[in-house]
């Protein structure tokens, strides 16, 4: 499975990020079940996050 913006929106129950220092930030994802944890957590890399979270 590869993920994207749409799919891992729609998988999991929300998507949360804040910062968490100047130069830190940091990212929750919240899965209801254990499966979608674990599909999502094969795919999710850090070029992933920094696309869906806009930032270089």
């Amino acid at each position: 499975m590869k993920l994207d913006m749409d799919s891992l929106g729609s998988l999991v129950e929300k998507v949360r990020s804040k910062n968490a220092g100047p130069f830190i930030i940091t990212v929750d994802i919240f899965c209801k079940r254990e499966e979608i944890y674990q599909k999502i957590t094969k795919n999710l890399t850090e070029k992933f996050l920094c696309d869906y979270l806009n930032i270089e």
